[in-house]
């Protein structure tokens, strides 16, 4: 049995070993993964702790340089940078015939243009300034064969800030949809 001030030491070490196995270093690429320790070899086990192990002095720095905003509680977006569905409308009808005017259907083809359309619809649509916007861009490419093809999509969202715009391309034997979504971040 052991004196209650030597527990009350080991347990305090204890507790501090487990902070020190649990502290990443923000550097990491892989910080905020859960890590493992095996037991098996020391010599292993000991480097891997020395990589996760945070630096007291890094960590200080990395809270000095990262900003501190205050919360806006802004539940609603600003009239003027509202997403205005008939502008990214547009954007859409034009990325869409622009990448896609000469083009027949070729299944290899258009799975590689499919992130590319996507990218550029969102990179455009970044630039028209909708602040605190959540943007998501779907793109649906297919043959044509006298058949018919609905897309439909469904999410949770609030119906007095969140928007979607959306347009079809219909050209040789090729159709697209593209769907952007604005989702306001509150």
């Amino acid at each position: 049995m052991m004196p209650a001030s030597e527990t009350s030491s080991r347990r305090s070490s204890m507790a501090f070993t487990e902070v020190q196995k649990t502290a990443v270093n923000l550097l990491d690429p892989l910080a905020g993964r859960q890590r493992t320790y095996s037991a098996s070899s020391s010599k292993h086990s000991t480097q891997q702790k020395s990589v996760t192990m945070m630096n007291p002095k890094v960590a200080q720095d990395v809270q000095t340089l990262a900003p501190r905003l205050a919360n806006t509680y802004k539940m609603q977006p600003d009239e003027d940078k509202r997403f205005k569905c008939k502008d990214v409308t547009d954007i859409i009808d034009h990325v869409l015939e622009e990448q896609l005017k000469g083009l027949s259907y070729d299944p290899d083809k258009c799975r590689f243009l499919l992130p590319s359309i996507a990218d550029e619809i969102k990179e455009k649509v970044k630039q028209l300034g909708f602040d605190r916007f959540k943007l998501v861009c779907l793109v649906t490419i297919g043959e044509l064969h006298n058949q018919g093809v609905r897309v439909a999509s469904r999410c949770l969202w609030n119906t007095e800030t969140d928007r979607m715009a959306t347009s079809s391309f219909c050209k040789n034997d090729l159709f697209a949809s593209a769907v952007v979504f604005g989702i306001y971040k509150e």
